[in-house]
C-alpha cells in the first residue's frame, strides 16, 4: 500500500439527508455509491459486519453479544493490510470499552471530557474521586499538572468544566461531540507517519441526544437553545406524534444542522489533506446505519431501534481521491459488506466491482436504549432484510413477512406493496438457520460485556440508558 486510506463512518447518517445537506462532500467526491446498504441498523452489528464481511447471525455481534475482545484481526479485512492501523472513535460500542480497539495497532477514544487524547480524561476523574464534584476538579487540575502531557490534561479540564457550567443555561452546547478531535487527530496520524496508513473513525455528533451547539448553523433551526432530543420520552412521542409535532421538527431540524457541521468539519479535513500530507491520501466517507425520524412509511419510528427500514439501512458512501485510473463497479446495490474489498483495491490500486444484485440486513433483538413499557417481545425480534430489483422483503421472528416497493431515484424511501407472502429463494439464501431458531440460540447464549462507571455515563449522555 502506498497511499493513505481513510473511512470516515458518519454514525446514524441516512443517505437521503446526506444527499440534501452535505453538498461540500458530495462535491469533493469523485464516486458515489448511490445504492448502499447496510448489514444491520445500530453500531455493533454494522461495525462487525463492516470489518469481517459477514451478516449478523454469521459474525455473532449483536444485542446478545456486543463483545469484540474475542474477534481476531485475522477474521477482518485488516489482516490484509501491510502497514500500522489506526482507529479513532467518538462512538462507545466501537471503542475500547467493548474491545473494538483490539483489531487495530493504534487507537484513540474520543469523549466529550477528552478532547486531547494525550491528556487525563476529567470525567473520569471526577467519576473516581471520593468527594463532591467541586473537590474532585479541583484535584483534577493538580494532577494535570503533574501527568505526562500536562497541557492536554489542562485543555481537557477547561472544557469539561465550561460544558459543567453551560450545560443548564439557555445557551447553545459550546463543544461538539467529537468531529473537530476526530478530524485534528486524523491529520495528527498522518502527519506523524512516516508510512502510509490505514485510519478508520466515527464521529457521533449526528448520534442522539441532539442539543444545539455553537458550531451549528443557526438558520437551519428555529429551536430554543437549550432544547434536546431527552426533553420527551420517545417512546410517548411514538404513541402520540399529533401532540409532539413540535419535538419532531426541532429534533428533524437539528439532525440537518448536525450534518451540515459534519460537511463544513469534513470537508475541512480534505483540504487540509489535500495541502498538507504529502503521501496520496484516499477518503471513503459513509455511515454504520441511518436513523428513522417519526416518518408514516417508517412506522412513525424514532431512532434505530428494533427497524430496518430504509432510513436505517439506505447509507451514503462516497469516495474522494481514490487512485487514478481505479475503476468502482456498482450494477445492482452495494453492500457494507463489501467495505474491505473496496479497501483492498484501492490499496493494490485495482478495479473493483462491488455490485450485487441482493443485498441482505439483520438485527438481533432489540437495540440498547431506553426500553418499551410493554410489548417487548415485539420489540426484542429479530428482523431480516433481503433487496431485488425495486423490492425488498422483510420478515422477523414473529412470523411476519412484507414486501416493499424501493425506488432508485427515491433515497430512504420505502412503500409497503403486500404482507403476509412467501419469499423468493433468494432472499434466505445467505441465512444457515431460520430466523426463530438463530434468535432463539442467540439469547440462549448471551454474553455482554460489563463495563464501569464512566463507560455507563458515557452510554447514558448518548441516550443508551
Amino acid at each position: 500500500m502506498d497511499r493513505n486510506i481513510v473511512v470516515l463512518c458518519l454514525d446514524s447518517v441516512r443517505k437521503d439527508y446526506f444527499d440534501a445537506h452535505a453538498n461540500r462532500i458530495r462535491d469533493l467526491a469523485s464516486v458515489s455509491l448511490e445504492e448502499t446498504r447496510a448489514a444491520s441498523s445500530w453500531s455493533t452489528p454494522s461495525h462487525a459486519s463492516m470489518f469481517t464481511g459477514k451478516l449478523p447471525s454469521e459474525h455473532g455481534y449483536h444485542r446478545y453479544n456486543n463483545d469484540f475482545a474475542d474477534l481476531s484481526v485475522d477474521e477482518t479485512f485488516l489482516a490484509d493490510i501491510p502497514h500500522e492501523t489506526t482507529g479513532i472513535s467518538a462512538n462507545v460500542f466501537a471503542g475500547p470499552e467493548y474491545g473494538f480497539d483490539t483489531i487495530f495497532d493504534n487507537f484513540t477514544v474520543v469523549s466529550t471530557g477528552k478532547r486531547y487524547p494525550g491528556g487525563l480524561d476529567p470525567n473520569r476523574y471526577v467519576l473516581d474521586h471520593e468527594g463532591g464534584t467541586i473537590t474532585a476538579m479541583a484535584s483534577y487540575f493538580g494532577a494535570a499538572l503533574r501527568s505526562e502531557h500536562p497541557v492536554e490534561s489542562l485543555a481537557n479540564g477547561f472544557a469539561a468544566a465550561v460544558n459543567v457550567a453551560t450545560r443548564d443555561a439557555p445557551l447553545p452546547k459550546l463543544l461538539d461531540d467529537g468531529a473537530n478531535t476526530v478530524t485534528r487527530e486524523v491529520i495528527r496520524t498522518l502527519d506523524e507517519r512516516e508510512e502510509p496508513s490505514f485510519i478508520f473513525t466515527n464521529f457521533a455528533d449526528a448520534h442522539v441526544p441532539l442539543r444545539p451547539i455553537r458550531g451549528f448553523d443557526r438558520s437551519l433551526f428555529d429551536a430554543p437553545l437549550d432544547w434536546s432530543t431527552d426533553t420527551e420520552d420517545v417512546w410517548t412521542v411514538m404513541e402520540n406524534p399529533e401532540s409532539h409535532e413540535m419535538y419532531l421538527r426541532h429534533h428533524r431540524d437539528l439532525y440537518v444542522a448536525a450534518i451540515d457541521y459534519l460537511d463544513r468539519q469534513i470537508a475541512s479535513l480534505v483540504r487540509n489533506i489535500r495541502t498538507n500530507i504529502g503521501d496520496p491520501t484516499t477518503i471513503i466517507v459513509t455511515a454504520d446505519h441511518g436513523e428513522n425520524l417519526g416518518e408514516a412509511e417508517n412506522d412513525g419510528l424514532i431512532g434505530h431501534k428494533s427497524s430496518l427500514s430504509e432510513a436505517l439501512l439506505h447509507v451514503p458512501c462516497y469516495l474522494i481521491d481514490p487512485p487514478d485510473g481505479t475503476e468502482v463497479t456498482t450494477d445492482g446495490y452495494t453492500s457494507l459488506r463489501d467495505i474491505g474489498t473496496l479497501v483492498r483495491g484501492f490499496d493494490e490500486e485495482a478495479d473493483v466491482d462491488l455490485g450485487r444484485e441482493h443485498v441482505h440486513a439483520e438485527v438481533v433483538g432489540m437495540s440498547p436504549g431506553p426500553n418499551p413499557d410493554a410489548d417487548e417481545a415485539y420489540w426484542d425480534r429479530m428482523l431480516r432484510a433481503a433487496y431485488g430489483e425495486n423490492e425488498k422483503y422483510v420478515w422477523d421472528s414473529l412470523g411476519s413477512y412484507q414486501c416493499y416497493t424501493v425506488d432508485p431515484e427515491r433515497p430512504c424511501w420505502q412503500e409497503l406493496a403486500a404482507e403476509d407472502i412467501g419469499l423468493p429463494e433468494w432472499a434466505e439464501e445467505p441465512f444457515s438457520e431460520d430466523i426463530q431458531s438463530y434468535k432463539q440460540l442467540a439469547k440462549r447464549e448471551t454474553h455482554k460485556r460489563e463495563v464501569d462507571d464512566h463507560t455507563e455515563q458515557r452510554l447514558a449522555d448518548l441516550g443508551y440508558r
